[in-house]
């Protein structure tokens, strides 16, 4: 009984922790393309929240859902990709008012960071 109660314990705590699940083509830090821009979106291993995945939207599209986890045979749970140089909308949610409209250069890297607050997660 003792071990079933433990095993039922660990069961729920690991199934209230979210995976980031990348749909966009991972991208290597090392061998950047240069006509391109390297984007990352990272997410802080907070306790709060941890079960929710945050969608991230490059320009409506959607990239990927980071989790508080790192997706299978990766050491990170950051969102990591490539994309062409210009306008760049980075957002949590399709047309959310909060999102980051930057206009990124061709070999150039940008970092954000998904971060838990009292009104939910914020992207910056």
């Amino acid at each position: 009984m003792k071990h079933t109660i433990i095993g039922l314990c660990l069961l729920v705590l690991v199934g209230c922790t979210s995976m980031t699940q990348q749909s966009f083509p991972l991208a290597d830090m090392q061998l950047v393309d240069p006509d391109k821009a390297l984007i990352i979106v990272k997410r802080k291993r907070e306790h709060s929240r941890s079960a929710v995945q945050a969608e991230v939207f490059d320009n409506g599209r959607l990239v990927g859902k980071s989790g508080v986890l790192p997706r299978a045979g990766q050491s990170s749970n950051w969102l990591i990709w490539e994309r062409e140089p210009g306008e760049m909308k980075l957002a949590l949610k399709p047309g959310d008012k909060d999102q980051i409209i930057e206009n990124v250069l061709a070999g150039k890297k940008y970092e954000y960071l998904i971060s838990d607050t009292f009104w939910g997660l914020t992207l910056k």
